[in-house]
């Protein structure tokens, strides 16, 4: 079996807040690539083809990670991203917030 993924997936369990358009809300970001995101349990579900922007909170910082992308896929509890941040600047990012590891 062929896998259409281009990035190897992270399972995670952190508390996020997103947004799309006026919406707000919360979920849970339940797996995570440089190339995208699964959200579950969200309190709001962005049409497909939306922006949407995540925020993760860490302890010892004053501004959360913000990473941008669009609604790609639905989930019967959340959403599926796909950034539209650079894979770099994904990794820089994600790396400096010690949420994966050296690669």
């Amino acid at each position: 079996m062929l896998h259409k993924r281009s990035h190897p997936r992270a399972e995670v369990d952190i508390v996020v807040l997103c947004a799309s358009g006026t919406d707000r809300g919360s979920g849970i970001l339940a797996s995570l690539s440089l190339s995208g995101a699964l959200l579950e349990t969200t309190s709001i579900q962005p049409p497909l083809g939306a922006a949407v922007e995540i925020r993760i909170r860490q302890p010892n910082d004053d501004e959360p990670l913000a990473l941008a992308g669009i609604a790609v896929r639905h989930s019967t509890s959340g959403f599926a991203i796909q950034f539209s941040t650079s894979a770099e600047v994904v990794r820089q990012l994600l790396k400096r917030r010690i949420l994966l590891s050296e690669t």
